[in-house]
């Protein structure tokens, strides 16, 4: 997790700029440190992984409306609209709670 990875890397910077001896050493120390801290990137698959999921079945489930040989137009666009509504809700609720963990 990142968040482990820059405690390490802040941990690792403390304790080189308590080990400087000169003033030029603080400095190299502290950019250093600063540097690999803000090298560390997230990574971010749990939200995009959903995402594609919701879009695949959404992609699925619209295939299968627009396959339906006996249903009328009208039934068929209002399958699809309670499809998007469904399918907006879902994404919605992914961002909402993606939102309230920051």
């Amino acid at each position: 997790m990142a968040l482990n990875q820059v405690d390490q890397e802040l941990a690792k910077a403390i304790n080189n700029i308590n080990q400087a001896d000169t003033n030029a050493e603080v400095d190299q120390a502290q950019q250093l440190g600063t540097k690999a801290i803000n090298a560390i990137q997230p990574n971010i698959v749990k939200k995009p992984a959903a995402l594609a999921q919701i879009n695949q079945h959404y992609n699925a489930k619209l295939a299968e409306i627009n396959a339906t040989p006996d249903a009328t137009n009208d039934e068929k666009n209002a399958a699809i609209n309670t499809l998007n509504q469904d399918r907006q809700q879902a994404i919605e609720s992914i961002n909402k709670l993606t939102q309230m963990r920051k």
